[in-house]
Parts: structure tokens; C-alpha cells; sequence
């Protein structure tokens, strides 16, 4: 390799380095910002899950909502599958991982499919899958209206749908800032919907102004709050996929950079060796 080459080597490697190091700056910050969202409303979630526990318990409430659609359990088999991917790439394996488990999972399933993220949609649309809706441009830090969006487009489609059992949102699951996989929640029928057992005898409560109507507002409050936490869960997760992919990526470059730093001082030295060389042997044939 001559030294120009290694020398346009050492430069684009110095550029790429330039830019995975600014995207994972930007990839820290955003993550930072999500957390302050997304830990507060985990708690907040927390609370309103414990409320559908008690209504849940309730005889009365139980009698009001046997008749409403959400509630009911339906004898089909096809599932309204919802995909929150990312926009962009530059994430790692973060998509290529939650694809994956999604086509481990549900392969035998008869789909109908809303995509959340502009990859979900090229890979699903590429695979001949029944794409009802779709949401793409999601913000970095999701708002609660772009969420609804999304819920009320879940919420339609499972009322009109009769043929839909239950609605299965595909995300990422947040661990920690290293650990993330890909998870599945079911969103409707709200009775499939795993909450915590309380030790609480809920049959003496008083409910002001009527049960109908604080039913009908948690149970409409707990899904939009339950499907703002997956995206942003989802959104926090991405970023942490994105920051050790730049971060990864940034090593690899000032790694490869030093490697071709030696070889290009290796070479040089060797060049500068030959020349001294061939200067020796034409002042010994002078002689």
C-alpha cells in the first residue's frame, strides 16, 4: 500500500471517527432527556394499573362492562399486531433483534399489522404483510397527542375488526442503559391485561360522581397511558441501541486509525531506508 493511499485512509477513518463521536454525543443527550420522562411516568402508570385493580375487583363494574367491546373475549384466532420500530438506523442490531422475535412469534398467526416507525414499514411492507395503518416521524421525545394518535387508531380497528382476538403490541423492553430486548404486550381485551393483585376487599367502595363514568375515563386514561409508556420505552431504548452503537463504532475507528498511523510510519521508515541505500551504493560505484 503506498503511503498517499494510507494517508487518505488515515483521513477518512478520522472523518468517520468525527461523526459516530458527534452521534454519540447527540445519542447521550436525547437518551438523558427520555429518562426524565419515561421513570416519572413509569410510576404514574404504576398508579393508574393499581386503580384497574380495583375496579376490575369490582362486582358492579365487572356487570358495567361485560357488554363493551374492550372487555370481551372473542373465539378467533387473527391478532392486530402493533410494531414500534425506529425511523432511522445507525442503532445496532436494535431492529434487526425485535424482527426477529417478531417472526420467531407470530409466523403462524393470521396478522393484521399497524407500524409504528418507518423500518417496521419497509420490512413488513417488503413481506407481503396486511398493513392496516401506519405512523412514521416519531418524535425523539414522543408527546401523550402522538401517542393518542396511535391509540385511537388501535381502538378502531379492534372495535370494527370482529374478527381480531386481541391486540399484541411488539416493542423494545428497557433494562437498563446496556440491556434491552425485544417484548410483547397485549393491549386488548383489557381483561387479558396482567395487573398486580392488591389484598383489598373493593366491593364497599363508594364511587362519586357514578361508577359508569370513572370506569369509562380510567379505563380510556389506562390505555393511552399504557401505550405512551411502550413508545417511549421503545424511543428510550433505540437511543441506548444508538449511543453503544456510535460509541462501538468511534473505538473501531480510532483503533483502525492507530493501525494505520504504524503502518504509514512503517512504510515511511522503510521508504527512507531504501533511499539511504541506493544513495550508499551510488557513492560506492562513484568510487
Amino acid at each position: 500500500m503506498a503511503l498517499k493511499e494510507i494517508k487518505n485512509r488515515i483521513r477518512a477513518a478520522n472523518n468517520i471517527r468525527q461523526i459516530t463521536k458527534a452521534m454519540k454525543l447527540i445519542a447521550s443527550i436525547k437518551l438523558k432527556k427520555i429518562q426524565r420522562t419515561f421513570f416519572p411516568f413509569r410510576i404514574y402508570l404504576n398508579s393508574i394499573r393499581e386503580i384497574m385493580n380495583v375496579l376490575m375487583n369490582n362486582i358492579d363494574f365487572k356487570l358495567m362492562v361485560s357488554g363493551i367491546e374492550y372487555f370481551k373475549i372473542r373465539n378467533t384466532s387473527n391478532i392486530l399486531a402493533v410494531v414500534i420500530s425506529s425511523d432511522k438506523g445507525l442503532c445496532g442490531s436494535y431492529n434487526t433483534n425485535l424482527f426477529n422475535f417478531f417472526e420467531k412469534k407470530y409466523t403462524k398467526h393470521n396478522l393484521k399489522m399497524i407500524t409504528v416507525g418507518r423500518k417496521a414499514y419497509l420490512y413488513f411492507s417488503k413481506r407481503n404483510y396486511e398493513i392496516i395503518d401506519h405512523f412514521d416521524k416519531v418524535p425523539d421525545v414522543p408527546s401523550f397527542s402522538f401517542s393518542k394518535k396511535i391509540n385511537q387508531s388501535i381502538m378502531e380497528n379492534y372495535k370494527n375488526l370482529h374478527d381480531i382476538s386481541k391486540v399484541d403490541v411488539i416493542y423494545t423492553k428497557f433494562i437498563n442503559s446496556i440491556r434491552y430486548q425485544p417484548n410483547v404486550e397485549t393491549v386488548l381485551p383489557i381483561s387479558s391485561v396482567d395487573v398486580e393483585k392488591i389484598n383489598k376487599t373493593v366491593d364497599h367502595f363508594i364511587f362519586e360522581p357514578s361508577l359508569e363514568s370513572i370506569g369509562q375515563y380510567i379505563f380510556e386514561l389506562y390505555i393511552d397511558s399504557l401505550i405512551y409508556k411502550l413508545l417511549v420505552e421503545s424511543k428510550l431504548s433505540e437511543f441506548s441501541a444508538r449511543f453503544s452503537a456510535m460509541n462501538t463504532a468511534t473505538d473501531n475507528a480510532e483503533k483502525l486509525i492507530k493501525e494505520l498511523k504504524l503502518l504509514f510510519f512503517k512504510k515511511r521508515q522503510e521508504s527512507i531506508t531504501k533511499e539511504l541505500l541506493e544513495i550508499s551504493a551510488g557513492v560506492e560505484a562513484l568510487k
